[in-house]
Order: C-alpha cells, then sequence, then structure tokens
C-alpha cells in the first residue's frame, strides 16, 4: 500500500480506535450538539446572564488594559489596522536601516495619523503616549529627509514600539527572562511555549528540540511541588521536531518526532512538570494521534503511570473535536495513563478556510461559524467532564459566556479536579473577577484554578505569533473586541450560542460554490485526510501493471499481455519513466493520417457548428463530470507515463475540469450577451506538450470546440496515453467522434504535416518560444494569412525578495515555485534576486531544505518529486549543472539519494550575476540566484524587462507602495504578491504571458473564446488573387520614414471616449466603452479567501495598421485606438481633407503614412516588417491583396524576438490589447483580515 508504511505498526495500534475519523457535514453536527447540549436552556440562560455581569463590571471598573482597549477600537481592515499590522509583522526582522524607513513611510503615509495618535492617548505608557503625539506627524511625514522628525527617531520609536507591543503577548525572549516575568504570586500556574515556526531543516528540529529540553530542565530546578498541576508546564509544537511532519512523510515524521516526544516526556515527568502537545492544522491531526498513540506505548516501559502530565490540545472549531476527545478517552484506558486535554476554540480557522477552498477537498474540516464553533466547545467540555477519571480538563478561553457555563457545568461535577486557561496578555481583568467571584466561587469544593499560555521567544520569532493574537483578539466578532467597546450592548457580547446559530448569516460559501452558481468547482482531495487516501488509494491500485492499448487509432481499454506482442513498427510503446514496465502502445500517425484527419473534421465541422450553443456547453460540463469519475485511472495515467506525483496530478485533473466547465460557462454568457454573434473559424489545430499532458491538452481543444470548431489534436509524442483517454472521454460525454481527430507523433514530423493543411484555420500551441516560432513560420507559409495563431510560450520567470520578506514564507515559495513539479512548468521559477542584507539567511534554509526532499517513483505518496520526462532533458539538465560546477558557479545540490533508475535529477542552485546571464530556459529543477543591493531594485526590474521573456513574476515584500510600482512596470502576464508562482486557478488566475512567453490570450480567461471565432458581421473572405489598384502610382514610404514615424508615436495613457467620438461617426462603429474603461483598470475575479485576484486589460503598445481603402482602414484604426494604442496607418488611398481635419482635432496618437507595400522578395525576407523596430500588433485589412497578406505575415513569422500578433479584417478592440494580472496573497502578514472581521 503506497500511502502507508511498510513494516510500520499502525495497524496493531489502531485496532478499535474508531480511526480515522468521519467529517460529518456541519448542520447535521450542530444538530447533534443542540439535541444533545450538556447544558439545557435554562442553564445556558444563567451563563448568559452571568457572563453580561461579568462584562458590565469590567467596563464599570475600567479593567481593561492597553491592549484590550486597543484591540476593541482598532477595526484591523481599516487602513490604520493594516498599516498597524505591516509594522508588527515586519519591521523588528528587516535588518537595513534605509528599507525600514521606506517600510515605515509607506505604512504610515497611507493612515490618518490623528486616528493613530486616538488608538494610543489613553495608555499610561510614555512610550505609548510619544507614539501617539508624533504619529500624525510620522504619517505625513513620507520619508522627507528635510523634515524635521528625525528619520531615526521615527525608525527607533517604531520600532520599539513593536517590541513593547510584543511583549504584551510574549513573556519573555527565553525562558530565564519569563521566569522572571512570570506572576506567581497572583496564584496563577504557567505554561510556557517556546515560539518559532514549524521546522524547515534538520538543524531547526534539533536547535527547537534543544530548547525544549534545556527548558523543561531549567524550569523543572526551580519547582518544589510532586504533582504537575500545581507546577508550570512545557507546550511542544511537532511541526517544530521535524522538518517533514506531514501525512505524506509519516513513517519519517513518526521516526524522528516520536523519540523526541518521548524523551521530553522522561524529562517532564523526572521534573513533575506538564507536557501539552499543541494543536496544528487538520491535515495533521491523524499524524499528531499517530505521534500520541506511540509515544504512550513508550512510555508504559520507561515513565510511570503516575506522572499524569502528558496532554494534547484539542480545537473546538474542529468537526472531528468530539470524535478526537473519544478516542483519547479509549487511549488513556487502553495505555493506564490520564492524559491532559486542554480545550481551545482554534489557532487556524481562516488558514483552514483557504486551504480547503484551494484544494476543493469538501466539506471544510471546521466550523464555518462562530456560534457553532462555541456550541461544539460546550459539547465537548461536557465529554471531558463525563470522561474527567481518565482525562483532565484544561478550558482555555476568553469568551465571558464560555466561562461562565464551563463553571455551570462544573457544578454536577463536584469532585473532579479542572483548571481554566487564558493567554498571557489576554484576559486578566475577566479572569481576576472569574477566581474572585463568589458567585462563581459557590458550590465549589477546590479554588478555581487559571494556568496562563505564556509564549517565550526572540523578537524576531514572535512577530507571527504577535500578528496571529491581534488578528483573533481584534476580529469584530471577538469577544475581546466586543467586550472592551462599549457600542457592543452587555447582553448581545454574551449571547447564547444557540440563538446566534438561529440567526446566522453565511459568509463562507461551500468549497463547491466557490466560484457562485455559475459553475461548480472541481472536486479536489484533502492529501492528509485518511479516508481521501484510501479511496483514492483502493481505486487507482487496478492500474498499477495496468497496459492500455490505442493500436485501433480511438482510445479502448485493453490489456496486453507482453512487450513481445506489440508491433513496433506500426505503434510505439509508452514506457513508465520510473520502473520502465509498459504503460501502453498506440498507432503512430503517418503523413496520409494527418491529411485524413483534417479533411474528417472539416467535414464535420459543419454539423458541429450548427449545434446549438447549449448542446456544446453540455458536452463541455459532461465532459468535466466524467474527468472526475474517472479520476483514479488518469491518476496512474499521469503518475505512469507523464512522471506526475500524486498531488501534481491531482491538480491537473482539477484543471481540466475547471477548463471544461469555465469555457462552458463563458461560451453560454457569450451567446446570450448584446455583443455580435461570433462564428467559428472552422478546423482548429491544437498542438500541446507534455508536462500537462491533460489540462493543456484540453484546455485549447475545450475552446475550439465550444465556439463550434472542429478540431485536429496533436498531443507530445511522449504522452500519448493521457490525450487518448481524454479524447475518448469527449466521446462519452457526446461529441461526434469526426469533430475532434487526434495526431500522434513527433512535432518534426507529425506537426509540420499538419500545419501544412490548407484547412486548418486556426493554430493554438503550448511550448517552447523556439517550437512557437518555427510554427508561427509554417503557418504563414501554408496557411492563409489570417489565420490566428494563440501560442502559450516559456519563461525565465523571476521573484525578488527585500529584506521585509519572512524568511519561513520566501523559502517556502520558492521550494514550490522552482522545484514543484521537477521544475518542469513554464511558469516555475528560474531567477531569485535576493536584497544581500538576507540573502545569506535565506540561501542557508532554503539549501537545508532541499536535503530534506524525497526523489522517488510518482506512485509514492512520499515522493516530492518524480523524474524528468526522458534521456534528453536529462541530459540537457546536468549538462548545465555540470557546466556551473566546473565554473565555480554551484552554489549547492540537494543532498538527497536519487534512484538508479529513471532521470532524476536533484535540484540545484547556481549563482548568477542576474537574469541577463541566464542564456536559456532550463527546464528542470534548477534555480539561478542573483543578489541585489537595495537601492538597485530598479535596475533589476530594468533587466527583468530587457531579457524580453514575460510569463511569471512574483515579489515578497511587506512595502506595498513597493509591491504595487514593481508590477505595474514589470512586463508580465502574471505576476504575484507574497506567494508562489505557479498553479493558476482557470477563472481566477487567467494564464499567459507576452514578449518571449506568448501572443495571449489567457488561457481559462475571459478573453480566450473570443480567439477562436469572429464576428458574424466580420467575416470577411481574403482574396484569392492580388486586388490591383486603379491609378496606383503610390509606393511605400521608405523603411526609415517608417521607422520615424513609429519612433515618434507615444503610447497615450488613456484614450478617452470623446477623441473616439468623431471617428465613430465616420466609421459607424459604437464605442466600446467596456474597453475603455477596463484599459489599466483592474477586473476583480473570483477566487479563494485571503487572496485578490486582478485582471487588467492594456493596450498592446504601437499597432500598424494596412489598409487599400480608406474606410477599411479606418475601420482597424478605430479599434486599435479603442484599444487604447498608438496607430500608424499606411493606407493607399488618399485621405480625404476632411477626415484629415478629424484626425487632427482629436489630437489622437496617429500617424498616417500614404503608400503600399511592394516585398521584394515572395518569401518576405526583405520586408519592411523584417527590418523596423519597435511593432506590437500588425492589423490589415483583407483588401491589399492576399500576396501582400502573405509576404507581411511571413515577414512577422521571421522576425526575432516575440512573435507579433497579425489580425485581417479584425475590428474587436479586445484583440488590440495584452490581459496582466496579479494575485496577492492578503494573508500572507499573518492572517485574513477580511475573513476574521466578516465572521459570525
Amino acid at each position: 500500500m503506497v500511502f502507508s508504511t511498510p513494516g510500520s505498526t499502525a495497524n496493531h495500534l489502531q485496532t478499535g480506535s474508531g480511526r480515522p475519523f468521519t467529517l460529518l457535514e456541519e448542520p447535521k453536527l450542530v444538530d447533534l450538539f443542540i439535541e444533545q447540549s450538556p447544558l439545557k436552556n435554562d442553564e445556558l440562560a444563567i451563563a448568559s446572564a452571568t457572563a453580561e455581569r461579568l462584562v458590565n463590571l469590567l467596563r464599570d471598573g475600567d479593567s481593561f488594559s492597553f491592549l484590550e482597549r486597543f484591540l476593541a477600537n482598532t477595526r484591523l481592515d481599516s487602513e490604520e489596522g493594516k498599516a498597524l499590522m505591516i509594522l508588527a509583522e515586519a519591521v523588528l526582522r528587516t535588518p537595513d536601516a534605509d528599507t525600514q524607513l521606506t517600510l515605515i513611510a509607506d505604512c504610515l503615509g497611507r493612515t490618518d495619523g490623528a486616528k493613530l495618535a486616538a488608538l494610543f492617548e489613553r495608555d499610561s505608557s510614555t512610550l505609548y503616549r510619544l507614539a501617539g503625539r508624533l504619529f500624525p506627524t510620522i504619517a505625513n511625514w513620507g520619508g522627507d529627509a528635510e523634515h524635521p522628525v528625525s528619520a531615526n527617531l521615527a525608525r527607533r520609536l517604531i520600532r520599539q514600539g513593536v517590541k513593547q507591543l510584543g511583549s504584551e503577548f510574549v513573556i519573555g525572549e527565553d525562558i530565564r527572562s519569563a521566569w522572571r516575568h512570570s506572576d506567581l504570586s497572583t496564584g496563577y500556574f504557567y505554561s510556557y511555549d517556546m515560539l518559532g515556526e514549524a521546522a524547515m531543516t534538520s538543524a531547526d528540529a534539533e536547535r527547537y528540540f534543544q530548547a525544549y529540553c534545556d527548558a523543561i530542565i531549567y524550569i523543572g530546578k526551580q519547582t518544589r511541588c510532586d504533582d504537575f498541576r500545581d507546577n508550570p508546564g512545557i507546550s511542544v509544537k511537532l511541526s517544530a521536531l521535524s522538518p517533514r511532519y506531514q501525512r505524506s512523510q509519516r513513517q519519517r515524521a513518526l521516526e524522528e518526532v516520536v523519540p523526541r516526544v518521548v524523551a521530553l516526556a522522561q524529562l517532564a515527568s523526572q521534573n513533575h512538570l506538564g507536557l501539552t502537545i499543541d494543536a496544528e492544522e487538520s491535515d495533521r491531526l491523524e499524524l499528531q494521534l499517530d505521534v500520541l498513540e506511540r509515544v504512550l506505548a513508550a512510555l508504559r516501559t520507561c515513565v510511570s503511570s503516575r506522572w499524569e502530565g502528558l496532554g494534547i490540545a484539542v480545537q473546538a472549531y474542529g468537526l472531528r473535536a468530539p470524535q478526537v476527545i473519544d478516542w483519547l478517552h479509549k487511549q488513556a484506558i487502553l495505555f493506564g495513563r490520564k492524559l491532559a486535554v486542554r480545550l481551545v476554540k482554534g489557532a487556524y480557522w481562516d488558514a483552514e478556510i483557504k486551504r480547503t477552498q484551494v484544494l476543493g477537498a469538501s466539506p471544510y474540516p471546521v466550523f464555518t461559524s462562530k456560534a457553532a464553533t462555541d456550541l461544539s466547545y460546550l459539547y465537548c467540555a461536557g465529554k471531558l467532564f463525563d470522561f474527567a477519571d481518565h482525562l483532565y480538563p484544561q478550558f482555555a478561553t476568553h469568551n465571558a459566556h464560555t466561562i461562565a457555563a464551563i463553571h455551570g457545568l462544573s457544578l454536577r461535577y463536584p469532585l473532579v479536579g479542572w483548571e481554566y486557561q487564558r493567554l498571557h496578555g489576554m484576559g486578566r481583568s475577566l479572569y481576576d473577577l472569574v477566581r474572585h467571584s463568589v458567585e462563581l466561587r459557590t458550590g465549589q469544593s477546590t479554588p478555581l484554578r487559571c494556568r496562563v499560555y505564556a509564549p517565550v521567544g526572540e523578537y524576531e520569532q514572535l512577530l507571527a505569533y504577535l500578528v496571529r493574537r491581534m488578528l483573533e483578539n481584534g476580529a469584530n466578532a471577538s469577544f475581546v473586541h466586543q467586550a472592551a467597546n462599549r457600542a457592543y450592548p452587555g447582553n448581545d457580547v454574551t449571547r447564547n450560542p444557540m440563538e446566534s446559530w438561529k440567526e446566522r448569516v453565511a459568509v463562507v460559501p461551500s468549497v463547491t460554490e466557490l466560484f457562485g452558481s455559475a459553475r461548480r468547482n472541481s472536486r479536489g482531495f484533502d492529501l492528509g485526510n485518511e479516508h481521501d487516501l484510501n479511496w483514492l488509494e483502493s481505486e487507482r491500485d487496478p492500474f498499477i501493471q495496468h497496459v492500455w492499448d490505442d493500436r485501433a487509432g480511438k482510445y479502448r481499454s485493453g490489456l496486453a499481455s507482453s512487450a513481445e506482442n506489440f508491433e513496433v513498427t506500426d505503434a510505439t510503446v509508452i514506457d513508465s519513466s520510473m520502473d520502465k514496465r509498459t504503460a501502453g502502445v498506440i498507432a503512430l500517425s503517418s503523413q496520409s493520417d494527418v491529411v485524413d484527419a483534417v479533411r474528417a473534421a472539416k467535414a464535420a465541422s459543419h454539423s458541429w457548428a450548427s449545434e446549438s450553443q447549449s448542446v456544446r456547453c453540455d458536452v463541455l460540463n459532461r465532459y468535466a463530470d466524467l474527468l472526475e469519475q474517472h479520476t483514479p485511472e488518469l491518476l496512474a495515467l499521469l503518475a505512469r507515463e507523464a512522471g506526475k506525483t500524486l498531488p501534481d496530478a491531482v491538480s491537473e485533473i482539477r484543471e481540466a475540469v475547471d477548463f471544461a466547465r469555465y469555457y462552458a460557462t463563458e461560451a453560454a454568457a457569450a451567446s446570450t450577451s448584446a455583443n455580435p454573434p461570433i462564428a467559428p473559424v472552422g478546423v482548429v489545430a491544437s498542438i500541446s506538450p507534455w508536462n500537462f499532458p491533460l489540462a493543456i491538452f484540453s484546455g485549447p481543444v475545450l475552446a475550439a470546440l465550444v465556439m463550434g470548431n472542429a478540431v485536429v489534436a496533436k498531443p507530445a509524442e511522449q504522452t500519448p496515453l493521457i490525450a487518448a483517454k481524454a479524447v475518448s472521454l469527449m466521446n462519452q460525454a457526446g461529441l461526434p467522434e469526426d469533430a475532434l481527430q487526434m495526431v500522434i507523433g513527433a512535432g518534426e514530423t507529425v506537426g509540420e504535416w499538419l500545419l501544412q493543411q490548407p484547412d486548418v484555420k486556426g493554430v493554438c500551441f503550448t511550448g517552447s518560444h523556439e517550437t512557437a516560432r518555427r510554427i508561427h513560420q509554417n503557418l504563414a507559409a501554408h496557411l492563409l494569412p489570417g489565420t490566428p495563431l494563440v501560442a502559450e510560450t516559456g519563461g525565465i520567470n523571476a521573484m525578488v525578495v527585500d529584506s521585509t520578506a519572512l524568511l519561513e514564507q520566501v523559502v517556502r515559495d520558492v521550494m514550490v515555485s522552482a522545484f514543484q513539479s521537477t521544475g518542469q512548468r513554464c511558469s516555475a521559477l528560474r531567477v531569485l534576486y535576493l536584497q544581500e542584507e538576507v540573502a545569506d539567511r535565506i540561501l542557508d534554509t532554503l539549501k537545508g531544505a532541499m536535503d530534506e526532499l524525497v526523489l522517488g517513483n510518482p506512485w509514492q505518496l512520499r515522493s516530492d518529486l518524480g523524474p524528468l520526462i526522458d534521456e534528453s532533458a536529462w541530459d540537457r539538465v546536468t549538462g548545465w549543472i555540470s557546466a556551473a560546477r566546473d565554473r565555480g558557479a554551484l552554489l549547492h545540490q540537494a543532498r538527497v539519494s536519487t534512484p538508479a533508475q529513471g532521470w532524476f535529477v536533484a535540484p540545484a542552485l547556481v549563482a548568477v550575476d542576474g537574469i541577463e546571464s541566464v542564456s536559456e530556459e532550463v527546464f528542470g529543477p534548477v534555480l539561478h540566484v542573483a543578489r541585489f543591493a537595495a537601492d538597485d531594485l530598479d535596475r533589476v526590474i530594468q533587466n527583468i524587462n530587457e531579457a524580453g521573456f514575460g510569463l511569471t513574476f512574483a515579489i515578497h515584500s511587506r512595502i506595498p507602495a513597493r509591491t504595487r510600482d514593481v508590477v505595474q512596470r514589470v512586463r508580465v502576464g502574471n505576476c504575484y504578491i507574497n506567494r508562489n508562482q505557479v498553479g493558476a486557478v482557470v477563472g481566477s488566475q487567467p494564464f499567459g504571458g507576452e514578449g518571449l512567453s506568448g501572443t495571449g490570450p489567457k488561457a481559462g480567461g475571459p478573453g480566450y473564446l473570443q480567439r477562436f471565432g469572429v464576428p458574424l458581421k466580420d467575416e470577411v473572405a481574403c482574396p484569392q488573387q492580388t486586388t490591383s489598384l486603379d491609378n496606383d502610382s503610390h509606393q511605400l514610404p521608405s523603411c526609415q520614414r517608417i521607422q520615424q514615424a513609429l519612433d515618434a508615436l507615444s503610447i497615450p495613457d488613456e484614450v478617452t471616449a470623446e477623441q473616439l467620438s468623431g471617428l465613430a461617426t465616420l466609421v459607424d462603429r459604437r464605442i466600446s466603452v467596456s474597453v475603455l474603461a477596463q484599459s489599466g483598470r483592474p477586473q476583480q475575479l473570483p477566487g479563494p479567501t485571503g487572496e485578490l485576484n486582478e485582471l487588467r486589460c492594456l493596450p498592446r503598445g504601437k499597432v500598424l495598421c494596412v489598409s487599400r481603402s480608406l474606410k477599411a482602414g479606418l475601420e482597424l484604426v478605430f479599434a486599435a485606438l479603442n484599444g487604447g494604442n498608438a496607430v500608424l496607418w499606411t493606407v493607399t488611398e488618399a485621405v480625404t481633407d476632411s477626415v484629415t481635419t478629424l484626425l487632427n482635432q482629436q489630437r489622437m496618437p496617429l500617424s498616417v503614412l500614404h503608400g503600399q507595400w511592394e516585398p521584394d522578395k515572395e518569401d518576405g525576407t526583405e520586408h519592411p516588417l523584417t527590418l523596423v523596430e519597435s511593432v506590437d500588433l500588425v492589423s490589415c485589412s483583407s483588401d491589399v491583396g492576399l500576396d501582400r497578406l502573405r509576404a507581411a505575415r511571413m515577414a512577422i513569422a521571421l522576425r526575432e524576438g516575440a512573435i507579433i500578433p497579425f489580425l485581417v479584417d479584425e475590428t474587436r478592440p479586445s484583440l488590440y490589447q495584452l490581459e496582466r494580472h496579479v494575485c496577492t496573497d492578503l494573508t500572507a502578514a499573518g492572517g485574513n483580515l477580511s475573513l476574521l472581521s466578516n465572521v459570525r
């Protein structure tokens, strides 16, 4: 079994344990909580009344701390709140003063200084009062060195302010200072948490383990009691004890974590301390319980059962929380050891919601409303009291209603020991009231106990924790936020959660409805969930030795007995890239097969085009459903034929499903819109790559089909079986077989033959830039000049990291961007720019993280990276690494085990000066690293632009103005802010580049379908003979004059409707106000919470329009101007005085030259278009004649550099624009402000 670990004792230990747990639907679960509530309505009413009295006492006594007042009066989603969050999260870790000042000036410059001052004016701290007085001045300072406020003073003030704010939450920088700051004389107990992110390297894990050991030993020396309940405790984060603490690395995680926890437990027991395993993300829950189970088994032989200090935190917001408590109870009985259970509301709620939406897994693992979490907490509390013989209840909460309800519940269990817990810096005033309240002490035989959860860590470590606490307690629905804010009535603050549940308003959509009612989200899987893994394994296993046979030419799943049965002369044998088992066999296409395929597609095109739009959309939707139904077989194919790991394979199937549903939705919407109807272009040739053999094969094919075209598809020769399966499913979905033809073979033969067929009317290609140029030349030589070419090509993609970025986030995103899919993505990160002040630290951690990767059989869940696609790819990548090693530029190659069979390459880091040093796209796990000075960022962006590639780009920075400026200047199709730069989601992040990286439009975006059709009224047949020009005495202007005219043009900031109004009347065209409105202005696209996706349509730049007649040319000019471009128009017919006057009056970015082009050679090699520069798009009218059009298209195709779009008779303004997308991770600075602010 590939998802479990051979030789493990898991099955023995888990017999009868009731795991894995089942995720029930939220409404049914909450109904259960209400029906079986441990507290009846009258008891809950008493709890509400008691809680309200507590709140009123707090308010009357003005007992709230500065921090509680601060959080009550600050809207964290306001500009002031956002600024403070960014500063709190980033300013201390930023090492260089200049960048610190830029960060401070940017954050405070966007705020109202008076509002900031008001937040601090009531605090007794001299520092905060000084901050309050200076904030208005600093906020208006903007970093001006001439301002009377010293830059150094501002920087020091902010830094010290953040440190003091951090000290409100963190008790000390080390365990000794934490002990000194612990207020033991007041009767509070303590549990210390050694702060730190999850370990990313083995060195991290060893360091964290040693810190835990040192803390236990030190605290143990200070204590005198034998009962852990009367002593301090230590909280342990399991992800800090192993760099691979995740389900996919289960065996390694257990081998590393269990011995360390056992050692810590032995130390804790020797010192009579409590040791609590902290709760983490839901996908680690089963692994956490695996660890606990093995620790309990090991402690049987080395620690007396009299020590009852081993504990675990349970998060009530998790749907599995009640099942976890049941399981813990059984384990305590089984192993004869009482366990402490810290019940908390939950610490990662917004991250859990986002993660589930990104994965497409359903249902959410956490409750989606606060009321449901509160009810779950009370239900779980009842279980803890019921199981108190074997579990020691610890109730961590700052909510007065929950506190009162727990107390009321405890009165039924007078002999049970239990305790409250609170965070250091939070709830002190409330718990002071609770502990000394006569009302709450009534009937209690033992004093009310409260333990303080006290984080310990250096300031740099505390930043993420500080922001997390501010987010949780500053959220609108938080008790802390509401209790200290008198705008909330006391009875609302302490409301019975049953009443709140009945009146809930959903703010979190279901995972399937992430994109609204328009289309259903693709189904995903949580690969940390045992139910999902068990299902995937059982359903995929039958295909592990399956042989797919498509020699009949149409896909049929057959079983061939051995490779010897294959006629190699007629078929190609496809081997797995790992173990060389035969995966399948498929018939190769001859040249006559290609001719027949195009002829059959053409014959079928008319009947398919005549189908209604709804029929075509239904085919796509059924195909999506079939993909999901055949997921196990597709996973097997993707692993065995393409070397895809399980996460990559799941993602690819989801992308194909999303393409199908999105294009169906877009086509249906277009058919009912007010825009002119679209006619299909005819037969479309689609040539797809091997690195996404299902998704990128399906996407263009489906787009062309839904627009009524017939398609001839040529998949990559390395991965035809996956394509064959996709074709089979499309046919099952109702697609007529002749409407989609597939040809199999190498691009140099079959691809060439396909593009020589004159009946091909459109071409779609994904692959390398050089191959795209050859395809363009082939198209220009054999097909009509107006044949659309949609090309998505590769890129040398960059990421820039400044000194404000969080190291852990950067390393995580670099690892994904550069090495996921073994670096075989066109979007993959190739050049990493690191600001020199942080470069060494980031590189040290990055090297360590690379050494933790697992290379292996992609069928296995534990494999992080699979093989390269074939031997030639391996030769290229290893050759590049060897050359870097020879010149002393190899910084690091991962120290990992490399399988003997298969084309595996360990990831590598190569030092370069910059992107200009990388001469080609290295399609594999090779990352080039360059350093830059803080004041050299402009040069970095300039060099990235001058390289000419424009596919993906990412920036990690906490300076909002900097990220905005950079993404506006960088000429790239897809920009990412504070996140990785791979994995674009259909409909959320339309994908495609510009320059050397593609022609547009973006796949999975609103402009894609239109390139596979033409407006009916614009459909003009290209003349078959050169049109003779009466009285034509005009010759083409000289190349020099054309270049001068282009150079004189300036791309406008904006073309207005007023400028176009006269021209619109002249050509009888409607100004596309929507296009004008979208030019440069973002259109927000749907997507997961915590993520902002914005699509901008921008002018291409300088457009050359060519026409014979005045009227035809004016229509092209109007469309180009409507798209916001600058236009050079060469026209044969004389321009009338009235038109000249009109154009001059409107002052449009337009220049007109008179004449026509007569190429010196038919092949276009001496055409002016091969010589002039600065042309971004060419648009011709068909009235210039077929020969001239062919020559012009060939001239464009022969040019070095970017593929320039070539349009014929095209008057849609949107085709004169390019698209740029920006995706921003809004949670990077600590959490999801928007979601937390709106939850109820």
